[in-house]
C-alpha cells in the first residue's frame, strides 16, 4: 500500500492531514496567525509573462523589507495555477493594507498586465493551529507539498480535531514527517473545512508505504486512516511544487 493508492480513495483517507502554510520563521511555527491564499490560474500562452511580473514584485517587496511570500505552482492537473501565500499575524491588518511596494502608478500598471494574464482566481483566510503542526527545522524549504482539503460533516468539527490531536498528529510525529500544519477556513469557503500541506522531500516517496502505515503497521494504519470517513463529507488532494524563484524573503 503506497501513498498515492491512499491519497486517491476520498472520505477514507488522509493523504497527509495536514494545512497549507507558507514557509514561515522557526519562531512564527508556533505562534498562531493568519494566511491570506490567493489561488490563481494562469492563461498558459501568458504564464511566462506572469511570471516576469512576479519577479518583479519580488524585487519591490525585498527593496523595500515588506513581507514575504511562497508561491506553489500545481505540479499535477492544472498545472499553470499557482498558490500565493501569505503570513498576516493579526486579521485588523487588512484595515491598514501596508504601502505596496511599487508605488501607486507603477502597481496600476503592473495590476493591469497581471489581470491579462489572468483566467480564474480565489482568495482564502485560514487560520493557523500550531498546535496540530509539526514545524519544518530552521531555514528548511520543501521541494512538493501535498495539499489536502477536508470539509467536516456539520456538527462533526469537535470529533475530527480531537481526531487529529489523538491519532494523525502522533502518527505522523512517529514517521518523522519533515514538516506538517493544520489551519482551518475562516472565509473564501466552506468554514468546516481544513486545509494543509505536509511537506515530501522527493517523488520516490510516494513509493514508499504511507506514513502512517509506515510508523504503525498495515493494519493499524489502515484502521486510523479509514476512522476519518465517518467525519469527512468532501475531500480533495492538490500535489504542490514549491517555486522558490518566485518565493521572497526580505
Amino acid at each position: 500500500m503506497n501513498w498515492i493508492r491512499i491519497a486517491v480513495l476520498p472520505f477514507t483517507s488522509l493523504a497527509l492531514l495536514c494545512a497549507l502554510t507558507p514557509v514561515p520563521a522557526a519562531a512564527q511555527d508556533t505562534e498562531p496567525g493568519w494566511l491570506n491564499v490567493r489561488v490563481i490560474e494562469v492563461k498558459p500562452d501568458r504564464a511566462g509573462e506572469w511570471i516576469e511580473l512576479q519577479k518583479e514584485m519580488n524585487a519591490a517587496i525585498k527593496k523595500a523589507g515588506g513581507t514575504g511570500r511562497d508561491i506553489f505552482q500545481v505540479a499535477r492537473g492544472d498545472v499553470d495555477t499557482y498558490h500565493i501565500v501569505t503570513l498576516v499575524p493579526k486579521l485588523g491588518a487588512n484595515d491598514e493594507p501596508a504601502a505596496n511596494p511599487l508605488g501607486e502608478v507603477r502597481f496600476a500598471q503592473w495590476g493591469a498586465r497581471v489581470s491579462q494574464c489572468v483566467g480564474r482566481r480565489q482568495v482564502l483566510t485560514l487560520r493557523r493551529i500550531p498546535e496540530l503542526s509539526i514545524p519544518a527545522k530552521e531555514g528548511q524549504r520543501p521541494n512538493l507539498v501535498m495539499l489536502t482539503m477536508r470539509t467536516t460533516i456539520a456538527g462533526k468539527d469537535a470529533e475530527y480535531s480531537k481526531y487529529l490531536k489523538d491519532d494523525i498528529v502522533p502518527a505522523l510525529k512517529k514517521a518523522k514527517l519533515d514538516a506538517f500544519y493544520v489551519s482551518r477556513v475562516f472565509a473564501g469557503e466552506s468554514p468546516y473545512t481544513w486545509i494543509g500541506a505536509g511537506w515530501v522531500d522527493k517523488w520516490s516517496s510516494f513509493d514508499e508505504p504511507h506514513p502512517i502505515i509506515r510508523a504503525l503497521g498495515e493494519a493499524e494504519g489502515t484502521k486510523v486512516l479509514q476512522k476519518g470517513g465517518a467525519i469527512i463529507a468532501r475531500a480533495q488532494n492538490v500535489l504542490l511544487r514549491y517555486r522558490a524563484d518566485l518565493s521572497v524573503h526580505p
